[in-house]
């Protein structure tokens, strides 16, 4: 639920990334878009995932775990 209530690139870009490995440049040939854009979008989407998450109670990093 919460990837789709991410703005379409950010959703877009983690899926590509998360879901089927991609490396950020490879999305960025993928979406005519700025490696470093991408980059971005993945962040921004990480974040508001988290975001999302501590509303709903289950407060995480968006960098998963810091052991």
């Amino acid at each position: 639920q919460a990837v789709e209530a991410l703005p379409d690139p950010h959703r877009q870009a983690l899926i590509l990334r998360f879901r089927h490995g991609l490396e950020p440049a490879e999305i960025a040939h993928l979406m005519r878009a700025p490696p470093a854009t991408v980059r971005s979008w993945i962040s921004a989407a990480r974040t508001r995932m988290a975001l999302m998450s501590t509303r709903d109670g289950a407060a995480r990093s968006p960098y998963g775990s810091c052991r």
